[in-house]
Formats: structure tokens, sequence, C-alpha cells
């Protein structure tokens, strides 16, 4: 995982740069014989390599462009999809196609100042075409693996909905009633009704029950062991430390990065303000804005 980040951090940031001097370098030396380096009447290809250096450079922007504010955006917004995908590929080969027609002609003309080639022109699209691609394969490639390793540590071991047996399973055995959760807390057994709970937070690995009055309770679970027991259309794990009852989010905004910021609310109490990853924004976006349930 790290080195995906370590290769993501090395193609967004400014080291591609380098990458791509090098590779352009080598390839404009490659092009005929007289431009190898041993050849009795080598030059530097300066102009070649500028024009080949600002063309490809400018490539890799515009794909690096719409992956952070095409394909990025719609991920945390609305999920990883197949569709997504074959969109991304669609828009960036296509920016590729525009920007070769403009520009190929232009340096011939005005740069080389030969004839245009319809031949050479073809060529040359084919291999910006291919480049573009490639460059798209390498970073959907990332991130679909960096979405994958989010869902994986995030799967639940068990389903969000309550267990089949859970309703005629008793209350101490499951702790699982409708509309209810059994807590254990010191010597005290409580049923706590669904509206009276704010959110379950883990502290030191211990899980407490926060109510909407500010009262915190120690509990006898995880939150993985929560996650099974309580309903899905009240309760959303927006964190690895929280579940919070839909009722208790005040207000929801995005910020810079595509992650959400939850606002959760007790009586009395300051605003407590949450991060949702943008891995999960979209699911929990899905959930915010589905049928608000009645009063539990």
């Amino acid at each position: 995982m790290q080195a995906v980040n370590n290769s993501r951090r090395f193609l967004s940031g400014r080291g591609y740069i380098l990458l791509i001097a090098v590779l352009v370098l080598v390839v404009v030396h490659l092009r005929s014989k007289e431009n190898l380096p041993f050849s009795p009447s080598y030059t530097f290809p300066l102009q070649d390599f500028l024009v080949h250096f600002l063309g490809t450079l400018f490539l890799w922007e515009i794909q690096i462009w719409n992956f952070k504010h095409l394909y990025e955006r719609k991920l945390y917004e609305e999920g990883f999809s197949l569709k997504l995908v074959w969109q991304v590929l669609a828009v960036n080969i296509a920016f590729t196609a525009f920007f070769y027609a403009v520009f190929a002609p232009s340096v011939t003309v005005w740069v080389y100042r030969v004839p245009f080639s319809g031949y050479a022109f073809l060529i040359g699209l084919l291999l910006s075409l291919l480049f573009s691609l490639l460059i798209n394969m390498v970073f959907l490639s990332l991130q679909v693996y960096r979405y994958w390793q989010f869902k994986s540590q995030h799967v639940p071991p068990v389903s969000m909905a309550a267990p089949a047996d859970a309703a005629q399973a008793p209350p101490e055995e499951t702790g699982y009633s409708q509309n209810r959760v059994y807590i254990k807390t010191g010597n005290e057994e409580l049923q706590l009704p669904y509206q009276e709970i704010a959110y379950f937070y883990s502290e030191q690995k211990v899980v407490f029950a926060m109510t909407r009055t500010g009262r915190r309770l120690i509990t006898q679970y995880t939150l993985a062991e929560l996650e099974g027991l309580l309903d899905p259309a009240v309760f959303f794990k927006i964190s690895r430390q929280i579940i919070a009852h839909r009722q208790a989010i005040r207000s929801v905004r995005k910020d810079a990065n595509y992650k959400l910021l939850v606002e959760l609310q007790l009586e009395g109490k300051p605003v407590k303000v949450e991060t949702v990853s943008r891995y999960k924004a979209a699911e929990f976006r899905e959930w915010f804005k589905g049928e608000t349930p009645q009063p539990h």
C-alpha cells in the first residue's frame, strides 16, 4: 500500500517532469542514426527535444487535471463504477486527440517549416493516444487498488442489518431487540431506545454510547458487533471510531479534498465534527438523503 501511495505521489507530483524529460531524450535520439551520440555528425537535437518535451508534458497535465477534477470528484460523490472508468477514458482520449490536432500541424508548419503530411500526422496521433491510454491505465489501476484496499479494510465482519435469528434470540444473549440496544454498564443493565442515542464511539479499544442528553455509557460491544445489531436505516458508521444516529447529524459539508465534515449535536453540548473519508462519501450521501425512518 505504501508503494502504491509513493507511486501516485511521484506521478502526480513534480517528479514526473524528470521522467518525461528522460523518456523524450531517449526517443528523439532513437528517431534516426544521425541523432545517436556516437555519430560523427552528432549535434544535440535541441529543437526536437523541446517540441516533444513540451507536447508530452502538456498531454500529461491534461490527464492529471481530468483525473483530479473529473474522476476523483465523481468517485467520491457517486462511488466506483465501470461507467465512470469509461467516461474518464473517453474524456481524456478526446482531449488528447483535440490537443494533438491543434499542436502537431502548428509545429510542423511554424517550427519545422515543412509541408504538412497526413501520414506523419496519423502516426503521431496514434502514438499520442497510446501514451494517453498508458497514463490512464496507470492512474486508474492505482485508484482502483486504493479504493479496493479501503473497502476491504472497512467491510464489517457481520451485516449492518440485524441477523435473521437476532429477533428471536433473547436480548441478554444478542444485545438486540426491536428499536433498542441492550447495554450492560457497570452494575446497570439498560434497554436504550434508539432515539436516546446520539452516537457510539471507540476510545482506547472501549466503546461508549453517547446519549442525546450528553450522558456517556460504557458498553460491552465492539463497533463491529454494533454494526450487526443496529438498524442500518438509522445508524451509519461514519468513521473507524464512530457510528452515528441519523437524527444526531446537524449538518454535512464537503471539504477541499472531497471528504465530508459531519456535525453531530447533543443537547447543551458543543457541536462535534467528524470526517467521512472521500472513499465512503458516496455511500454516506446515499444513506443520508434516503428516506428518513420513523423515530425509533
